[in-house]
């Protein structure tokens, strides 16, 4: 697809300036006065020219260090000169008095400050030739480190897509290049993947969409930009992740968030962000060709979407739902629902029916890190619609699987407790269940890691718990049975599969065990609060 003609190229960073110029061998001990420019000396020299002729300017294109003795400058219109000098952008004009004049020229001089052209008087003879040698070696030196670096960066991605990196390594890669994070996003300006920075991500997120979409119209493209393009303002380069027609994503580098060491790093390659994007670029497409989805980015966006938001990556909720909604999962004035899907399922098929079946909520699906053979889904929707939809989605589609569900709670950090009081639950018959309904349920799992909680469960069940080891039997199963169903003996039998006469031996057991009596209401809800501080903790694995 045609790129926008008219978008400007960046430039490859020259370290070599004017103050640099002025440290050279060449000119050490020489005296010499900047008239013009003072503040003006990093300025970047591309190239060296000598200037005898008035008609220099039709010779350059910008970025040079000109040397002149003034020798057919005679009798001219020299702010004439100066003018076409600034407006081909020379970078800084060194004059050498003593031969044509024994003073600059107070014309020369005004015509300098007025378009801002740096002057450099020179007050003894030297040879331009020792100037001219030393700063083309330089450039050269330069040029050729350049060239090194970049065969360095671009093995280094060549490596990696021999050896199959994930894109989070591909990023990653590049974001350490350059020293400040880099984010990929979608056609739909969604945050797929982001490097960590030295910044919050709720600060370097703060409306993506936003951002991202007044950046594309400024840079009024036509098609995918398929060249690094400066940001507007200078904010940062973009370089889309496409081919033959596709465009997968676009990678997006920000300049003003980068650190101290990040751009030292930098002017040490002497490597344009551009190339560094350029690069990632390629092994992305590399790696997008071998996936098994290649057309979709939405496997990695709920993974590190769940990895953050369940590994307590972020310190703020507002910071929280500021990525989450980068990522194009809403969280505010919103219903969030978690579910848990446990064998035989899969991510693939999970997704493909709550795309084809469900309104427009916000999804996230990915295997939970602690239990990545179960399968967790997020939903945001702006009604309670999931709370009548799911149970019939896995009433037709999923009868043999096990589905847990909480209520639909409304922020992000609710959500959190929600996926882990699912995960906490044992392992349950196939059916969909609603997990959380009860506010002990709630309070159970945001006190999970409470170690006065877990020692109450631990010196309730203990000894319940060491007689099952020591004797293969269930009697802590029996136990949730008679929780419950406190009040009917026959509910609990028929439910345990066993006669009445059995489940009558079994409760001895457990009172003589735990010296407690299952008829006496505050013993059984100490047990029940046990069973629950046990389940919280455990996540139901003893």
């Amino acid at each position: 697809m045609p790129q926008n003609d008219s978008q400007p190229r960046p430039a490859t960073p020259c370290p070599l300036t004017i103050a640099d110029v002025l440290s050279l061998p060449a000119l050490a001990g020489v005296p010499l006065r900047v008239l013009v420019g003072k503040d003006d000396l990093h300025r970047p020299i591309r190239w060296v020219h000598v200037a005898e002729s008035p008609r220099v300017a039709q010779l350059l294109s910008g970025g040079e260090l000109l040397l002149t003795t003034g020798a057919g400058w005679q009798g001219i219109d020299l702010r004439a000169v100066v003018a076409e000098l600034a407006k081909v952008r020379a970078a800084v004009l060194v004059v050498e008095l003593g031969t044509e004049w024994v003073t600059p020229p107070r014309e020369l001089v005004d015509a300098c400050r007025e378009h801002s052209l740096p002057l450099v008087c020179i007050e003894e003879e030297i040879r331009f030739v020792d100037i001219s040698e030393q700063i083309h070696h330089h450039l050269l030196e330069q040029e050729t480190q350049r060239a090194t670096s970049m065969r360095h960066i671009a093995e280094t991605f060549t490596a990696m897509m021999i050896r199959g990196a994930s894109p989070e390594q591909i990023i990653t890669h590049a974001a350490r290049l350059l020293g400040a994070p880099i984010i990929l996003e979608n056609p739909l300006h969604q945050v797929i993947y982001y490097s960590e920075g030295h910044r919050p991500p709720s600060a370097l997120l703060q409306q993506w969409a936003a951002r991202s979409r007044r950046w594309e119209a400024r840079l009024g493209r036509v098609g995918t930009i398929i060249a690094p393009t400066p940001l507007p303002d200078g904010e940062g380069y973009c370089l889309d992740v496409t081919a033959r027609g596709t465009q997968w994503g676009r990678l997006v580098y920000l300049e003003e968030e980068a650190d101290g060491q990040g751009s030292e790093l930098s002017r040490e390659l002497k490597i344009a962000p551009g190339y560094v994007l350029q690069q990632a670029a390629i092994a992305l497409l590399v790696e997008r060709h071998g996936a098994r989805d290649p057309q979709s980015w939405q496997d990695l966006r709920d993974r590190t979407a769940l990895e953050r938001l369940l590994g307590n990556r972020f310190t703020t909720v507002e910071g929280m739902t500021e990525v989450l909604n980068a990522q194009g999962f809403r969280t505010h004035e919103r219903f969030l629902y978690a579910l848990e899907f446990r064998q035989p399922l899969g991510v693939d098929e999970i997704r493909r029916v709550l795309a084809r079946h469900s309104p427009p909520w916000d999804v996230l699906i990915a295997p939970p890190p602690e239990h990545p053979q179960h399968v967790v889904a997020l939903i945001s929707a702006t009604d309670s619609s999931p709370r009548e939809v799911i149970p019939e989605l896995v009433q037709r589609h999923w009868p043999e699987a096990v589905v847990l569900m909480s209520p639909a709670v409304r922020s992000p950090l609710d959500v959190v407790h929600a996926v882990r009081l699912l995960g906490s639950q044992p392992e349950q018959s196939p059916g969909f269940r609603v997990v959380g309904s009860t506010p002990l349920s709630v309070l159970m799992t945001h006190l999970a890691d409470n170690v006065h909680l877990a020692d109450f469960s631990q010196q309730i069940l203990g000894p319940l718990l060491r007689y099952d080891a020591q004797n293969k039997s269930d009697l802590l199963a029996t136990l949730r049975v008679l929780v419950e169903h406190p009040t009917s003996r026959s509910a609990a039998s028929a439910e345990l599969h066993i006669s009445r006469t059995a489940l009558y031996t079994r409760i001895s057991t457990i009172e003589n065990l735990l010296g407690m009596t299952l008829s006496r209401g505050s013993d059984l809800f100490s047990l029940h609060l046990a069973l629950c501080a046990f389940d919280a903790g455990n996540r139901g694995d003893l």
